[in-house]
């Protein structure tokens, strides 16, 4: 279950035109989340898309570098979300967005993702 694969990476124009429009958002920082939850999926219940801002970050190897911490921590943790958005048949597109400065150890940021798949989590049994 710990694996990240193309399926699970949010690439589609159109779906996220449709997440900045109709998604909801909320701040855990360093991370802005935007997320949208439908009642049909296609290929994969969960799908990521995480996104370091060049105006931010100028040099591509920062950029790079906290995509991959962020990648490997959700990649690790995704599993009982994934879990249930199974259970009731429902897809999640989520857009991670790093807002922070400075750059975070991966343990930080790891419990930041803990804490924002929690969250989401939470949402989805509401």
């Amino acid at each position: 279950m710990q694996t990240f694969t193309k399926n699970e990476r949010l690439s589609d124009k159109k779906l996220i035109e449709k997440l900045y429009a109709d998604g909801n958002s909320f701040a855990e920082y360093p991370f802005k989340v935007i997320w949208l939850t439908e009642t049909t999926p296609i290929n994969s219940h969960l799908q990521v898309l995480i996104s370091v801002p060049k105006r931010i970050y100028k040099r591509a190897i920062d950029r790079n570098r906290i995509k991959r911490t962020v990648r490997e921590s959700y990649r690790i943790r995704k599993e009982d979300l994934f879990l249930s958005l199974q259970k009731k048949n429902l897809r999640m597109i989520i857009m991670f967005i790093f807002t922070s400065k400075t750059m975070l150890s991966f343990h930080e940021v790891q419990n930041k993702i803990i804490l924002i798949l929690h969250r989401l989590n939470e949402k989805i049994n509401e």
